[in-house]
């Protein structure tokens, strides 16, 4: 099933005034050939600057079925699209993932809701999901500075941290599965996050990294 919601309805928006709900099942109990999975699609030109492709799901029965909305298949251009949930409450979820390989192409987003047996019933698996939200967000820019008193400052717009939660992570080898999340807090000042750290020893990477 596909319905478009609005503000009047039994399902409330997430934000705004309508978002699409999408629901996927089997037809009989205890036979997988009668699922039917359903989506949202569209043709339309990813931005030339975007790096992350972000949207917002909610289960609307989370009090009764307490998991994620979904389960997803997002695809661009054909091409499925791992999600990260960045941000959760309940049953409302934000999802994104990486959109760079389409930027500044004219393809088709699709976002599918997939028939699933996480809420319990084996025999007749289920999938459900309100979608709002759905956004192309552009790449954001780290600096690094050596300053005149011989310390590290790393500094990034703060209007990412608005639209996207990033943590400031550092390696010492940038090939390796060793980053970890730098645990200074970073200052604000005149729309910039600012990080001062020692000049390290040894050579040292940063980058920022997508909130858990």
């Amino acid at each position: 099933m596909v319905a478009l919601m609005t503000a009047s309805g039994n399902l409330p928006p997430i934000e705004g005034q309508k978002n699409v709900f999408l629901q996927s099942s089997a037809t009989a109990f205890n036979d997988p050939a009668s699922i039917r999975n359903v989506a949202v699609s569209q043709v339309g030109l990813v931005p030339a600057d975007t790096q992350f492709l972000r949207f917002k799901a909610r289960n609307q029965w989370f009090n009764s079925f307490a998991i994620p909305p979904g389960p997803f298949e997002v695809q661009l251009g054909g091409r499925n699209i791992p999600l990260v949930p960045i941000r959760s409450s309940g049953g409302d979820v934000e999802y994104a993932g990486d959109g760079s390989p389409w930027a500044g192409q004219t393809v088709e987003l699709s976002i599918r809701v997939l028939a699933s047996t996480n809420w319990g019933n084996a025999s007749f698996p289920e999938g459900w999901a309100l979608v709002d939200s759905i956004s192309f967000q552009p790449g954001v820019q780290l600096n690094i500075a050596v300053t005149t008193t011989n310390t590290l400052l790393l500094s990034w717009p703060t209007s990412v941290v608005d639209s996207f939660p990033f943590v400031l992570h550092q390696s010492p080898d940038f090939s390796a599965n060793s980053w970890e999340a730098v645990t200074n807090v970073p200052t604000s000042s005149s729309g910039t996050n600012r990080v001062t750290l020692p000049l390290p020893p040894t050579a040292r990477y940063y980058r920022l990294n997508a909130a858990p």
